[in-house]
């Protein structure tokens, strides 16, 4: 998917997928020239990035959040986001692009704790609860310390980038608040959680072309949600 040197190098993660195009599901996938769904050439812009609901699988480009924010503010929206990605990829990611852009803002979409990079003759496998491999089952059986004290250090890490840059960034996390939650705010971060009530709802279905990812109407109640965030 993508190789350790490429990890550190470059304003953006290199993915093994940079400038093709797949067909599924009725949906053309175009990848950019990096590989991801978004454009090449960058003007003024926010950012964002996160696991498979930001990337838009299962959906039309015209119809996921990024490209209906980007319509509704009128302003560039480069999503750098990949599917069963971690925090460890959206931390990196986004800090990389930080170090050679100013976006106007940030917009990180947290994926869950429990989702790891694993590394095999320096390429990366993406690992979670549906694609596990043994040394994924025995963190698991140690306790969620590994993977809890992982995310909140890519969240304060690309946060503190953030800062250091002066750039406004909105953290979301697409569930209800979990222990992480004291240990952000010890950190002064507000994380944006699912909190299951009208106005707070990060609204999710299984209404994609895909019959497995979310419809376009979701990513709307996103865009909405996210206008009030921003500005």
């Amino acid at each position: 998917m993508f190789s350790l040197k490429q990890y550190f190098t470059g304003g953006v993660i290199q993915l093994a997928r940079a400038g093709t195009t797949r067909r599924e599901h009725g949906i053309d996938y175009v990848y950019n020239s990096h590989g991801y769904r978004t454009h090449d050439t960058i003007k003024e812009h926010i950012v964002v990035s996160g696991c498979s609901h930001t990337e838009g699988v299962g959906l039309h480009y015209q119809d996921i959040w990024p490209c209906q924010l980007e319509k509704q503010l009128n302003t560039q929206v480069i999503n750098i986001a990949l599917g069963s990605s971690n925090s460890d990829f959206v931390s990196q990611n986004l800090a990389l692009w930080c170090t050679k852009h100013t976006p106007q803002a940030v917009i990180a979409q947290w994926p869950n704790v429990f989702r790891s990079i694993h590394w095999n003759n320096s390429t990366s496998v993406l690992v979670n609860a549906n694609i596990s491999d043994e040394l994924f089952r025995q963190k698991l059986l140690q306790g969620q310390e590994h993977f809890l004290l992982t995310f909140i250090k890519n969240v304060v890490y690309l946060d503190n980038i953030c800062k250091l840059k002066n750039i406004p960034v909105i953290h979301i996390y697409l569930d209800i608040p979990g222990v992480e939650q004291e240990l952000l705010q010890l950190q002064g971060i507000t994380m944006h959680y699912d909190l299951k009530v009208p106005g707070n709802t990060w609204h999710f279905d299984s209404g994609a072309l895909d019959g497995s990812h979310h419809s376009a109407w979701c990513h709307t109640q996103w865009v909405n949600r996210l206008r009030g965030l921003l500005w």
